[in-house]
């Protein structure tokens, strides 16, 4: 079985296993679901930094946005070899270039918390960045 494979494996284990109604009611399965999840994501960094590039290319390319962030996140945190986080980056870098600003809202789940006339002034004073 190949580490991609496994690594598929546990995303797919992890997301059956979250439970969308969590509540703070229970803390200690609270505390216990954060755990696992930070040692699932951990142990997939690290699995991830031991494959070569290409299969790192391929086990990031069908992941979520939120997978990625973490995958970046546990990176960085845990040291892991720079090329790993480099590969992990490019992807989120791919998913949003080109988009509209609404489009990278959505995409990160940001919601506008900006006035018409703030969005504005800024729209103004940064053209630039509004320009295709």
């Amino acid at each position: 079985m190949s580490e991609t494979t496994t690594l598929t494996e546990t995303m797919l284990t992890l997301t059956l296993n979250q439970k969308p109604d969590s509540t703070i009611e229970n803390e200690v399965d609270l505390e216990k679901d954060v755990e696992i999840k930070s040692m699932t994501v951990k142990n997939m960094v690290e699995s991830l930094s031991k494959q070569d590039e290409n299969d790192q290319k391929k086990f990031v390319e069908d992941q979520e946005i939120s997978t990625l962030l973490e995958l970046a996140n546990a990176a960085y945190s845990l040291d892991i070899k720079k090329e790993t986080l480099d590969i992990v980056c490019q992807k989120i870098a791919d998913m949003i270039k080109d988009k509209s600003v609404e489009e990278v809202r959505e995409i990160f789940n940001i919601k506008n918390d900006f006035t018409p006339e703030e969005e504005q002034a800024s729209r103004s004073e940064y053209a630039w960045a509004f320009e295709s």
